[in-house]
């Protein structure tokens, strides 16, 4: 008969070593949320309010490790958040949202 209480599983032990950092930079993420589809014409000075989350979009992007996919939100566009100038005037401009993406790469 075998003693259960005497039987051990063995045990492991993990440590996270970091080996580098890339950042890819200027990830096109997609269009803000909330704009008309044929963009917003400004006849004077304008722009748009912009906040970060809302619903996510799948991206893919290369850096030195290789090529990622991850889902990011665009944002969304709206009556606060970081206000971002229209550069154009009497032409309909969308916002269009890129993002640095820090990438970490570890070793076990």
């Amino acid at each position: 008969m075998v003693n259960l209480n005497k039987m051990r599983s063995p045990s492991y032990g993990y440590k996270l070593e970091k080996v580098g950092t890339n950042v890819a930079k200027k990830v096109k993420i997609g269009y803000a949320a909330n704009q008309p589809a044929n963009g917003t014409v400004f006849s004077s000075t304008g722009g748009f309010y912009w906040s970060d989350g809302g619903y996510e979009t799948s991206v893919s992007f290369s850096v030195g490790y290789g090529v990622f996919s991850m889902s990011v939100s665009p944002g969304k566009t709206g009556a606060s958040g970081k206000w971002v100038t229209s550069p154009y005037l009497n032409t309909p401009v969308k916002l269009l949202i890129s993002k640095n993406i820090t990438v970490t790469k570890y070793n076990k």
